[in-house]
């Protein structure tokens, strides 16, 4: 599935996005994604509920809910997910902020939740995890910044998905289309999966 494209009034850069998932089960999948606005910041998440079916698909939307009501810090969103998630099993969750203004991304992750940025086809930066499980385990995370620019792509992975996809050289006709090619390529079949992806674009 891909969706509309995410820009600000006034602001110089946009995001296109793109996902792929599938339910290991067929019907309940553990896996979901969150995007948000928030004037000119842009929020995404991917959580992987722990486990797989319709338990871990309710963590995950319990997760998911809770980042919406959370506040302005992907710090505070993610320790709220953390409080949610206690009456639960627990989940892995990646989490960014892209500034529509500087091309300047945010992002953390806790658990087994992977990320690259994608420049001309090969890896130019990686999502740093802490290990945890939200829920259950959550000391914080690593925030790293960096500026990305204009075709930058940024993908954020469930467990779902081989770390092998990596060393795929990352060339599609289209953002969905690198999404679908991820799952189907990489996506182990005993597990629940998701692939997010955004495209980082300059508005003329």
């Amino acid at each position: 599935m891909t969706g509309s494209v995410i820009s600000g009034a006034g602001c110089p850069y946009a995001l296109t996005w793109a996902v792929a998932q599938r339910a290991k089960d067929g019907q309940y999948c553990g896996d979901g994604y969150l995007l948000l606005r928030d004037g000119t910041e842009v929020l995404a998440f991917v959580i992987d509920g722990l486990g797989s079916g319709a338990h871990a698909h309710k963590d995950a939307n319990i997760g998911l809910q809770a980042i919406q009501s959370g506040g302005q810090s992907l710090l505070h969103r993610f320790e709220q997910a953390h409080a949610a998630l206690q009456q639960g099993r627990g989940a892995a969750l990646a989490g960014l902020s892209f500034n529509l203004k500087t091309a300047e991304l945010a992002w953390a992750a806790v658990g087994d939740v992977d990320g690259v940025v994608i420049r001309e086809g090969k890896t130019a930066d990686s999502l740093l995890q802490r290990s945890g499980t939200l829920g259950l385990t959550f000391d914080g995370f690593h925030l790293c910044q960096i500026h990305v620019q204009p075709g930058d792509i940024i993908l954020m992975c469930t467990d779902g998905i081989s770390k092998s996809y990596r060393s795929n050289r990352m060339q599609a006709a289209s953002l969905s289309d690198l999404t679908a090619s991820l799952l189907e390529d990489f996506g182990r079949a005993h597990d629940d999966c998701l692939v997010l992806g955004l495209e980082v674009r300059q508005v003329k």
